[in-house]
């Protein structure tokens, strides 16, 4: 069992994180054609905040995540709300390398700092697009390492400097790159301030 099989049964309980995944589905929305014959992955589905609102846009997600327990909490909301076009997938990508079959739109949110290799991601994510599909990546601003400090999971990297990534997803054939705020978490630090974290989604789309 890993570190989100544990926490996965309460994970929906902090409004923080389904605000967050409210604000990265809207940024997608609004910054990619989303339509009714896409075929949809979300990498680090968790479960399914976000893939929830997106699959309402398209034809079918393929959820996949390394937690099973994650996936346990996303299946029992497909059952309970009848959702007929999210699909899970227990997967490590880190591992296995690209699935079988394209997809028209490939997304993670507030995955890619868990992955040491993140830059080998990206490009296991551009194996897996299908030409014209769009890539879009949701992640923490660079920070200095205080927004998991409170007992979350330790990350591999402490967030990512918007430009590193629209770099690598450049050097990978993505064009009319760009980038937004999607949102802004805020987290009381130590001196009882609040600390502001913005979430970015950087979109291309593969010629």
């Amino acid at each position: 069992m890993n570190v989100f099989d544990k926490i996965a049964s309460n994970w929906d309980e902090e409004p923080a994180r389904v605000a967050l995944a409210h604000g990265v589905a809207s940024a997608i929305a609004e910054n990619v054609p989303l339509n009714n014959s896409m075929k949809a992955l979300e990498y680090g589905c968790g479960t399914g905040l976000v893939t929830l609102e997106i699959a309402r846009r398209v034809r079918e997600v393929l959820a996949a995540d390394a937690s099973e327990g994650m996936l346990s909490v996303l299946k029992e909301k497909i059952a309970r709300f009848g959702v007929k076009n999210i699909f899970p997938l227990f997967t490590d990508l880190t591992k296995t390398g690209p699935l079988d079959g394209g997809f028209d739109l490939i997304y993670t949110s507030m995955t890619l700092h868990h992955i040491l290799d993140f830059a080998g991601m990206l490009k296991t994510f551009r194996c897996m697009l299908m030409p014209g599909g769009f890539m879009a990546i949701a992640d923490l601003d660079l920070e200095d390492g205080s927004f998991h400090r409170n007992g979350a999971p330790v990350p591999a990297h402490n967030g990512f400097d918007r430009s590193e990534i629209l770099t690598i997803m450049g050097s990978l054939g993505l064009k009319d790159l760009k980038a937004v705020t999607a949102h802004e978490m805020r987290r009381a630090a130590p001196d009882g301030s609040v600390r502001v974290y913005p979430v970015f989604l950087i979109v291309g789309v593969l010629a």
